[in-house]
């Protein structure tokens, strides 16, 4: 799937672009990385992002998960 047919169908990944917080030039800027790096080798943080973005539940419990200390064994 293309970035473009991404943005078309995903109306989260849409929002997060296209914030009104961001001016058009960081819009414009920000569209352009995306659909510069998105491919099946992006790099590690434009997947973290997306991984946000899309899976905000998912990436919530996992962080719960991860902070958690370890339970001492008897």
């Amino acid at each position: 799937m293309s970035f473009d047919e991404a943005m078309q169908m995903s109306k989260e990944l849409r929002n997060y672009v296209r914030d009104p917080k961001r001016s058009r030039d960081e819009i414009a800027d920000l569209e352009a990385e995306f659909a510069q790096s998105w491919s099946l080798e992006a790099p590690a943080e434009l997947r973290e992002v997306l991984e946000q973005v899309l899976f905000p539940e998912i990436v919530a419990a996992r962080e719960e998960r991860e902070s958690r200390q370890p339970i001492a064994r008897l």
